[in-house]
């Protein structure tokens, strides 16, 4: 079962929430946000094990998994630009001449704009 509780913006898009994935073992629970900011650090627990993701889940440099008294890096380099993965998708756009999804992110791009402009 997967549980989703959201705080939606004025514009209609989810601004942050809580997802609660439920398995038959187990729980996982997420917080996400374009709209909320955190300084912990993300951890993913195990049985013996522990995943720690660098400082931000959303700009990640780092993932170590630590097994008691051993730590292992397991995430690559990150590319120099923080902006690698919109940029291709704008490729693709471009090279597929998707109007259609262009749009739509430019109307997105101009609501939140608008939303993020506004006294809080």
């Amino acid at each position: 079962m997967v549980y989703y509780y959201t705080t939606f913006l004025s514009i209609g898009i989810d601004g942050k929430g809580i997802a609660i994935l439920r398995y038959k073992d187990f729980d996982v629970t997420l917080m996400i946000g374009k709209t909320a900011a955190t300084y912990l650090q993300s951890e993913i627990y195990g049985l013996h094990e522990t995943i720690r993701i660098g400082e931000s889940a959303a700009d990640i440099h780092e993932i170590k998994l630590y097994n008691r008294d051993e730590v292992t890096l397991l995430s690559m380099l990150p590319t120099n630009n923080p902006m690698l993965y919109e940029a291709q998708a704008f490729s693709r756009m471009i090279e597929m001449n998707d109007h259609i999804t262009a749009e739509k992110y430019l109307y997105l791009s101009k609501q939140l704009n608008r939303e993020s402009s506004k006294p809080s």
